[in-house]
């Protein structure tokens, strides 16, 4: 392993500057001990020199390589998390959501999956295949699916045979995953209805204004 040399490094999170103007240079082979308040910026370096975050100034570099310029894969260095939170993506989904049509074809075996879980830190589940927007939990692990992006599964607790189908507008979710926090936004991307900006300190008859409508393209590659 060649000198890690840093230069003027500088992170901010909005106003917050975790690490202002650094100067650093660990030598080949040198063992180094980063101590300080949580807070201070210990992670948030080490997480910079790893690629998992990237400055706002400054400059990484390891012998003759500019870290900044490679992909994490390839600097060829790492880091050990303080916490090994997992978060898990998946598409069959591992419990019965009381809907017959998709509960037929969800996780052949929970128990084994379960098995292959426990000793992990399983904050959340995302699952998709159901194509409702469906939260709750599993085993003490939260989940969160939501609508597909074609086809939905029409909200019918009682019918027996079939797939009860929908063509109710499709969505995404945006997940925020924060320190102990997860936080899923779920957008009707599609939706027309019309949009307003209120503000209660204008004076009355200025205190809603008509937003502009946004464009939405949608592409159909279909024959």
């Amino acid at each position: 392993m060649s000198d890690i040399q840093i230069s003027g490094l500088t992170k901010r999170y909005g106003n917050a500057a975790v690490l202002q103007e650094l100067d650093l240079t660990v030598r080949d082979g040198e063992f180094l001990t980063l101590l300080g308040a949580s807070g201070c910026g210990k992670s948030t370096l080490l997480k910079l020199i790893a690629g998992l975050d990237t400055p706002d100034t400054g400059s990484i570099r390891m012998g003759d390589r500019d870290l900044l310029a490679l992909s994490p894969s390839a600097r060829d260095c790492a880091m050990v998390f303080q916490s090994y939170a997992l978060y898990l993506f998946m598409h069959h989904h591992p419990l019965p959501v009381n809907l017959r049509a998709v509960d037929e074809i969800m996780l052949e075996d929970p128990d084994a999956f379960a098995k292959v879980l426990e000793g992990h830190d399983i904050r959340h589940i995302f699952f998709g295949h159901v194509h409702r927007p469906i939260a709750g939990s599993w085993r003490g692990i939260p989940f969160t699916t939501l609508r597909g992006l074609n086809h939905q599964l029409w909200l019918d607790f009682t019918i027996e045979r079939g797939i009860p189908c929908s063509m109710e507008p499709p969505a995404y979710a945006i997940a925020f995953l924060q320190g102990g926090a997860v936080i899923v936004h779920t957008h009707d991307f599609l939706d027309a209805s019309p949009k307003y900006m209120y503000d209660p300190d204008l004076p009355v008859e200025q205190q809603v204004v008509r937003m502009a409508p946004r464009e939405t393209r949608i592409t159909d590659n279909a024959q």
